[in-house]
Parts: C-alpha cells; sequence; structure tokens
C-alpha cells in the first residue's frame, strides 16, 4: 500500500503565500487520519490544485482530483477542505452520484472534517509535549476554526446546542 504521502500531488498553482511542501504536508497529515478512520486508503492518487470556486472533487476520474480554494497559511482551511472532499473518495461517492440522500454524505464529510480538524489539533499538542513545550497557538487556532465551523453547520441545519447532561447521584 502507498504511503499518504506518495498519494497526494499537491500541483503548482496560486496557492498565496506558502510552498508547495508545506501544503503537502498538511494535506499529508490529514489523509493518514482518514485513512486510519476508514481502515484503508483511497484506491487511486489524489491531484490537488488551487482554484477560485467552492471545493470539489470531479466525478470518474482517476487519479482523483481535488479542488480548494484555501490560500496562503490557513491550515485549518486546507485541512477541513481537503479532508471533506477525501472523504467523499472514500465513500465511493462517484458509484452513487444520483442518491437521495446525498444530504447524508454531505453531512458525514463535514463531520468528518471537524474530526480530522481535532485529531490534528491532539497531535499538535502531543508533539509539543514530547519535545518538552507547551501547546502551540496553532492548535488552540484549529481547536476554534473546528469549533466555529461546527457552529455554523448547526446554524445551516437548524439545529441547536443541548446542554451537556451531568450525572446525579
Amino acid at each position: 500500500m502507498a504511503t499518504a504521502a506518495a498519494l497526494v500531488t499537491v500541483e503548482n498553482g496560486n496557492w498565496g503565500a506558502t510552498s508547495l511542501r508545506a501544503i503537502h504536508a498538511v494535506l499529508t497529515s490529514a489523509t493518514e487520519v482518514l485513512i486510519e478512520a476508514f481502515g484503508r486508503a483511497p484506491d487511486a492518487p489524489i491531484r490537488v490544485a488551487p482554484w477560485r470556486m467552492d471545493p470539489q472533487v470531479f466525478d470518474d476520474q482517476r487519479p482523483y482530483q481535488v479542488r480548494l480554494n484555501a490560500r496562503d497559511r490557513y491550515w485549518s482551511q486546507y485541512v477541513y477542505q481537503f479532508s471533506h472532499e477525501l472523504c467523499h473518495v472514500m465513500t465511493n461517492f462517484d458509484a452513487h452520484k444520483e442518491h437521495k440522500h446525498r444530504w447524508f454524505e454531505e453531512s458525514l464529510c463535514a463531520l468528518a472534517s471537524l474530526f480530522v480538524l481535532h485529531r490534528l489539533a491532539d497531535v499538535c499538542a502531543n508533539t509539543a509535549a514530547r519535545r518538552g513545550r507547551r501547546p502551540s497557538s496553532a492548535r488552540r487556532s484549529v481547536r476554534n476554526w473546528a469549533r466555529e465551523r461546527g457552529r455554523r453547520l448547526r446554524r445551516a441545519a437548524g439545529g441547536r446546542r443541548t446542554p451537556t447532561r451531568t450525572a446525579t447521584r
């Protein structure tokens, strides 16, 4: 099985103030999280390129063609967008394009993106701890971005956050 790093190729383009190497490292980390969660790797390589429209993975193309609109060093946005599109790949989205439960797949992919963001925030904290440092502001930034994205998703779905119940004795 190919490594996550070998599966993802970042194409040249207007990514803003960052490097292809940095983007590749971030997307590879997200790929590793989803490979572990799904228990398998994607069935074909993934080519990622920038564009100005909403993020998308194209149907019926191998290698998979993913387009993101994240720019510069907004790592949380890269992770969120890429994880969402990679989730579509992992759920075999192009095998069932017109099904009536597409909304469920979209919900699953939004949730997968939040899962990856939180998992990578934990990785950042653990790496800092192993190196004898305090968790970085990057971890806080990722967590805050994930929380805000979760709030937006709940509002869009018309949902409210229910208070956590505490155990009674």
